[in-house]
């Protein structure tokens, strides 16, 4: 896997922007609709996943791996 630098997690989210601009111009769901499938698709490979306010409130950096959830090791 690769390590995850700030210029792969900015890739990373450039090509989820563009899935979610797919899913709306092939079926019209609105941003809170795709934003309410992201978190169930989330939430399906990790049910025990923990988004509170805490995880939000972290800065954008190459230190994903520190962030309680996001350890990309704990995934495989």
């Amino acid at each position: 896997m690769q390590e995850w630098t700030d210029e792969f997690i900015r890739h990373a989210q450039q090509e989820l922007v563009a899935t979610v601009k797919d899913w709306q111009y092939d079926y019209g769901p609105t941003d809170e609709e795709c934003a309410a499938m992201l978190l169930w698709m989330a939430l399906r490979l990790k049910p025990d996943l923990n988004l509170g306010p805490d995880v939000m409130k972290q800065p954008a950096s190459s230190d994903v791996a520190q962030r309680p959830g996001m350890n990309p090791e704990s995934h495989r």
